[in-house]
């Protein structure tokens, strides 16, 4: 550009200098002032500036003077130049070659400025596109959401947070066969003014104040005026400041239930009445006989029933079990997991804890053994998953001793054993395993009334380290001031560390004689060097052996993990 400059001011100036010479070449003879004013010029052009005055009136005189002079040293001299087409020829290429210049850099100006603004057009289009992105995959989610809440058949509604209806699914008019506008019209507009469950109030603080999931049955009577039994979980939403925005609740038809709770209670009524017709009328025991033929072919379907739905419940109570493809993929181990009934008071945990950058850092394992078997203990070992989960992988503790104190808090909490008489609880062998960069891991554990079992292979020495004499809930240890605490070991390649419940120690055989924990401990030394599946058949064997014939006790949990 600068080059281009130069160019068309040598060229303006070429013009000027040929239009002098050739104005110079017609002037009239100058005086001699004009002459010494010329020599005047030529010898002080780098040193002086000068300028031209126009003289009067007379076109083509002009006076010269330095403008660093004062007026009274002015030289001047009357140069008669005559206008010629020569003078405007030159006058005409230097203003166009002027324009041109300031067209030139109007142009080079313009050019630039474009060059920014299509850079600023396509960070800011790269930006759009990122964003497009995110939109996209936040409204793909929200379609999968919206199917999901829209097509189950499970009644879906969502309330602000008094109650009040804003929307329902497509399975809530399904189930009550009143459309949105219908059911308001009949019920109000409030799911908690008007609800059939007497407990209602206190069902909702729990919600809002305690900003707890809460479960309560009631029914709504539909387009049929029949009663529509369900069960329904109402769930607070929360912003992020913890206040609750809105409420979800989802109710399930559970009339088939109902039907069957009914149809057991009036079984068990015809059974109470059947029992005292048989002692007031002993000459119609053969007639009598037939009808409990009948009742015990009906108590049998009644077990089946009751079976299946226990194994049902088995199956609930699995899905809140580690998942078997995780564990194998992370630890060497095996697990011996019998339960005394369908469904398990132990129950055993497993989870990877990870850093702020997703890294896992190590791994938290549990033996847990419930207060009681069967269906109460299966409630008992469900509340202990779910606290374990919340405070491990929602609340991020690692620590084994703080572990077992929040989950000791949780279980008295949620059973509310500070106001009541109820004195469930745990016992539970947890500890956290943090592998070394040098093969070797570092084992923190604590335990409430469990110990954990260590085989050290290079020492070829069981060693048993032992818990706190302090369960989890229950309020009889509470004037008793016993925390829980870490014990932290080394272990190398190769030693196995074992986690139990106390079932298995505790299996009587037919002469009444329990296993015992000496028995088992030396079991476990003799078989520690084998390979796991190994382990775990041989104890199956040793206790079956044990048992023969004898009922199984308790609910028997034997966890053995090479590290």
């Amino acid at each position: 550009m600068f080059a281009k400059f130069i160019k068309y001011m040598l060229f303006g100036w070429w013009v000027l200098v040929a239009i002098n010479s050739q104005a110079q070449s017609h002037c009239f003879a100058a005086p001699e002032a004009v002459i010494s004013s010329l020599e005047l010029i030529k010898n002080n052009m780098g040193n002086s500036l000068y300028r031209f005055t126009e003289a009067g009136n007379r076109l083509g005189s002009y006076y010269l003077s330095s403008i660093y002079l004062p007026k009274t040293d002015y030289h001047t001299f009357e140069l008669k130049i005559p206008i010629s087409v020569w003078f405007y020829l030159g006058l005409s290429v230097a203003i166009f070659a002027f324009l041109r210049l300031l067209m030139f850099l109007y142009q080079f100006r313009i050019k630039r400025r474009n060059r920014h603004l299509e850079v600023a057009v396509k960070i800011r289009t790269m930006q759009i596109q990122k964003q497009n992105k995110k939109l996209e995959s936040a409204n793909n989610d929200l379609q999968k959401l919206s199917i999901v809440a829209r097509k189950t058949d499970n009644a879906v509604i969502i309330m602000d947070a008094k109650g009040n209806f804003e929307w329902v699914n497509e399975g809530f008019i399904k189930l009550f066969g009143l459309s949105f506008n219908e059911f308001i019209e009949r019920e109000g507009i409030n799911l908690f003014s008007d609800s059939s469950n007497p407990n209602i109030d206190s069902i909702y603080k729990m919600c809002l104040v305690d900003k707890i999931s809460v479960n309560y049955e009631s029914y709504i009577v539909n387009k049929a005026d029949e009663k529509v039994w369900v069960q329904t979980t109402i769930t607070p939403i929360k912003d992020k400041n913890d206040n609750v925005i809105r409420i979800v609740a989802i109710e399930t038809d559970i009339r088939k239930l109902k039907k069957a709770e009914k149809d057991i209670k009036n079984r068990n009524e015809q059974i109470s009445n059947q029992r005292e017709i048989l002692l007031l009328q002993n000459e119609e025991i053969q007639s009598q006989r037939d009808m409990m033929e009948e009742q015990r072919d009906e108590l049998e379907r009644q077990n089946n029933h009751v079976q299946a739905s226990m194994r049902y419940a088995s199956t609930i109570q699995e899905a809140f079990f580690p998942i078997t493809e995780n564990m194998q993929k992370n630890l060497d181990y095996f697990l011996l997991f019998k339960p005394k009934e369908i469904v398990s008071g132990d129950f055993y945990f497993y989870t990877p804890v990870r850093n702020t950058i997703g890294v896992v850092t190590k791994y938290v394992i549990a033996v847990v053994d419930c207060t009681g078997h069967g269906v109460p203990g299966a409630f008992m070992s469900m509340l202990g998953s779910r606290l374990l989960n919340e405070i491990v992988v929602e609340k991020k503790v690692s620590s084994p001793a703080r572990i077992l104190e929040m989950l000791d808090k949780g279980v008295m909490k949620q059973l509310k054993q500070k106001s009541n008489e109820n004195n469930d609880g745990m016992d539970v062998a947890l500890c956290a395993i943090e592998r070394q960069t040098t093969g070797n891991s570092i084992v923190t554990f604590a335990g409430a009334r469990r110990p954990i079992f260590r085989y050290s292979i290079k020492e070829n020495e069981l060693i048993q380290i032992k818990g706190e004499r302090r369960p989890i809930g229950g309020t009889q240890f509470s004037e008793y001031s016993i925390d829980f605490v870490n014990h932290t070991f080394m272990t190398s390649p190769g030693d196995m560390l074992y986690l139990t419940s106390d079932g298995i120690v505790d299996q009587l055989s037919p002469v009444g004689k329990k296993l015992g924990t000496k028995r088992f401990l030396n079991l476990l030394s003799n078989i520690a060097h084998e390979s796991l599946p190994l382990q775990q058949e041989i104890i199956e064997t040793e206790l079956s052996e044990h048992m023969k014939y004898e009922e199984q006790l308790d609910d028997i949990t034997v966890l053995g993990i090479r590290v």
